[in-house]
């Protein structure tokens, strides 16, 4: 969608010619090994290859020109030349058909301002390779190619992550990079003030915990010119379409649909563990946006972990686990405690397979499962059965991924 607003434009259009043709044909492959790798034994996708994906990505999105320029780093084509003013609300008009994934950018990497737990994943040097892959990998799965529904590409950016640096210390312009790749951009600042926190455990710990500008996802319950609105991050994958969830979720009478984290504590009561918001769907609302941010402000928070069930949020147990002073842990609280009816909780196999081991060993040294009421082994779906991946466990973010020698030859072609 084009747009008058000067920081949201829609989808550039891909180059016409050679690198186009060529690049229809490879991204896929790109994305096919990425995700071969995730469930191998060890990730096919690593740095080196990510520096491949920029040209290809490169050439599909917007400029078509790279192969003229090998050693440029992709920040320079993004120097800061832009300032962005406060606009009132520019959305697509509402289309039944339409979902909308909303993807969050808090900081910068280099900015001060890091809470204790990383709720960004931030990809750095590989921003563009990460947004691109991202984007794609949903494009691929939606209207026409493989969906009923279309999509709109949302990026979240708080003002201190519109200016980054880049590897040789030049400042850099992530919104135009957003815009280039055809994400719809709105710039939020912080949804709460550290003064209206009414319970000081959570006023004095959200820091150290997910910060409070991680509550800047909850701006996705604003999109209500959608059916639905999925949450998402650098992680994230699609891999085949949601189709048959979508039509589901939509006729229901359910407000999201989300599966949880693992219990990180020895006694999983069921309520100790966070949402993922890596993928998160839900029916957009700007009264329950307000509802929900209410009760962040408004319920106390009871840090003593002795007893499982009575720590966390207002005492209900939802509590003990990383993020949960964060979206994570305030979304968990506010459907599974005081909105359960409307939830629909669903397979984590198949929206956010991230190839986890389901057991490990308790404070005892036994071997246990780590989801007791639920004790699947990620591992064994097969690829025509998961939807959604999250390229986390394997080898870490395909960013931060390296292979070495000791790697079979056949990952390492995958890799290269």
């Amino acid at each position: 969608m084009m747009s008058n607003n000067p920081y949201k434009r829609g989808p550039v259009s891909a180059p016409s010619g050679r690198i186009k043709a060529r690049t229809k044909v490879i991204v896929p492959l790109v994305l096919l090994l990425a995700i071969s790798g995730l469930f191998g034994d060890r990730t096919n996708i690593g740095q080196r290859f990510l520096s491949e994906i920029r040209r290809l990505c490169d050439g599909y999105f917007r400029f078509g020109t790279w192969a003229n320029l090998p050693e440029t780093y992709w920040e320079e084509l993004y120097k800061d030349v832009n300032n962005y003013i406060a606009t009132d609300r520019d959305y697509p008009p509402y289309d039944p058909t339409n979902i909308g994934y909303a993807l969050t950018l808090m900081s910068c990497p280099e900015d001060d301002y890091q809470p204790g737990v990383d709720t960004q994943f931030d990809p750095g040097h590989a921003f563009y390779d990460a947004a691109a892959v991202l984007k794609y990998s949903i494009c691929h799965q939606t209207y026409p190619t493989g969906s009923d529904y279309n999509s709109t590409m949302y990026a979240i950016v708080h003002p201190d992550a519109i200016r980054c640096s880049g590897p040789n210390g030049e400042t850099y312009d992530r919104v135009k990079v957003l815009t280039d790749l055809g994400y719809h951009v709105l710039i939020h600042g912080d949804p709460i003030a550290t003064k209206d926190i009414q319970d000081p455990a959570v006023r004095d710990n959200v820091y150290d915990d997910a910060g409070l500008r991680d509550l800047m996802k909850l701006y996705a319950f604003k999109f209500d010119h959608h059916p639905a609105v999925v949450m998402v991050d650098f992680r994230t994958l699609m891999v085949d379409s949601i189709d048959t969830h979508l039509d589901q979720f939509i006729a229901s009478d359910k407000q999201v649909m989300y599966t949880t984290h693992y219990p990180t504590s020895d006694d999983p009561t069921g309520r100790n563990r966070a949402a993922k918001t890596s993928w998160f769907m839900l029916k957009p609302d700007p009264n329950v946006l307000a509802d929900i941010v209410d009760t962040y402000k408004t319920t106390s928070f009871n840090p003593d972990t002795s007893n499982h069930h009575t720590a966390g949020w207002d005492s209900s147990g939802v509590g003990d686990f990383p993020k949960q002073y964060g979206t994570d842990g305030i979304l968990h609280y506010y459907y599974n405690t005081l909105n359960p009816d409307q939830i629909w909780k669903t397979d984590r196999c198949q929206l956010g397979n991230d190839n986890s081991d389901p057991m490990k060993v308790d404070s005892s040294g036994n071997v246990v499962c780590r989801d007791p009421y639920t004790c699947q082994d990620c591992r064994t779906y097969s690829m025509d059965t998961i939807q959604v991946a999250e390229m986390i466990t394997v080898c870490g973010e395909p960013w931060k991924c390296y292979y070495d020698d000791n790697w079979d030859s056949n990952t390492k072609t995958g890799a290269a």
